[in-house]
């Protein structure tokens, strides 16, 4: 059988878990993968050469995937296609038109809507119901290109990030067989589908920031609690300060029987919890990285 030659390109658990799955594939030749030694960038990091040296596929470490030397190295390789899972920029258009037929990129959200950065922080921030795991070929503009595969899932009410990490995992590894299916096919029949570009629909999600996730007691409990789970493990976590020293949330709960008193002070202290009055309600934190020395009646910043 005249396996898929596939190229991989990605630095992150989610590459990782997809990659170990289109390795099972027996319709596919991995035929290379680009990844990074390290990343300040990717909380969820992996070093893809960990799969390539197990399995003697050929590698390259990159900070910065579109210089000449990369476009040659892929060049090389002759993939029929191009499987982007995972990496922090955006490929040129010199490197995602190398593929014999197509690159493929990844996002985990119900495109055309909430392209853009950070998808599974702000699908938890703004409080959606559902979502979707898509599969969608790249093209000049970020997770605009034609889908080629879109399995939709819904969003539990106490979702965090870890669980949703978890969930998009295991949808698209699901997904992975039928994709690898209809690349075969697409391939076999030597059809390249070209459709007309339509005017994009929907939205992008803006780039997210340190600040981003830095607590406001001015916000009701509501909104806090849903940034404290969207910055949940693999993401850096939700944080405020005392004393000049940052403390990271990792779990709480909305207390709504509090006193009417200004946001930020802590109505409640004990070895187990410390509650603090928000915009709306009070916030009772569970568990942080660290421990904190504050007491009843200190103002949290």
């Amino acid at each position: 059988m005249n396996k898929l030659r596939i190229l991989i390109i990605g630095c992150v658990k989610f590459s990782y878990e997809l990659t170990k799955k289109i390795l099972e594939n027996n319709r596919v030749e991995i035929v290379g993968i680009c990844t990074k030694k390290k990343s300040d960038f990717n909380s969820d990091f992996v070093d893809l050469a960990i799969i390539a040296k197990k399995k003697r596929i050929p590698y390259i470490y990159s900070n910065n995937i579109n210089t000449e030397h990369n476009k040659l190295w892929i060049k090389h390789k002759k993939p029929d296609y191009i499987l982007c899972i995972g990496w922090p920029n955006l490929l040129s258009e010199k490197i995602f038109k190398i593929p014999k037929f197509f690159t493929i990129g990844y996002h985990p959200a119900d495109l055309p809507n909430n392209r853009g950065r950070n998808p599974l922080i702000w699908t938890i921030i703004l409080d959606l119901k559902q979502s979707a795991s898509t599969f969608f070929k790249i093209n000049k503009q970020p997770d605009a290109g034609e889908i080629l595969l879109k399995k939709k899932f819904r969003i539990s009410k106490n979702e965090n990030a870890s669980t949703l990490y978890k969930k998009v995992i295991n949808i698209s590894i699901s997904q992975i067989d039928n994709l690898i299916l209809k690349l075969y096919k697409t391939r076999k029949k030597k059809i390249l589908i070209k459709k007309k570009d339509k005017k994009i629909l929907g939205n992008v999600l803006r780039k997210r920031v340190y600040k981003d996730g830095v607590i406001d007691w001015r916000m009701d409990a509501y909104s806090i609690l849903r940034l404290v789970r969207a910055l949940n493990y693999p993401y850096p976590g939700a944080s405020f300060y005392f004393k000049n020293k940052e403390y990271k949330v990792i779990s709480a709960k909305i207390v709504k029987s509090c006193p009417v008193v200004e946001p930020g002070k802590v109505i409640e202290k004990s070895k187990q919890f410390t509650i603090i009055k928000c915009g709306k309600y009070a916030i009772k934190i569970l568990k942080l990285n660290q421990k904190i020395y504050c007491k009843k009646g200190d103002y949290i910043l």
